[in-house]
């Protein structure tokens, strides 16, 4: 079974989870979406880890 993120559980990966976010967090979705692939891969490391 794959965990499910966010408070609804309807996102199934951390990229989808990240996208999804719309409103107050435009800005910080539009910083994620700049990143190079190297960089996000980073991120996602980083989230699997905790």
């Amino acid at each position: 079974m794959q965990n499910r993120l966010m408070h609804d559980g309807a996102s199934l990966t951390f990229l989808d989870a990240i996208l999804r976010h719309k409103g107050e967090a435009s800005e910080v979705t539009e910083r994620f979406r700049r990143l190079s692939h190297a960089q996000k891969e980073d991120l996602f490391q980083f989230l699997r880890s905790l």
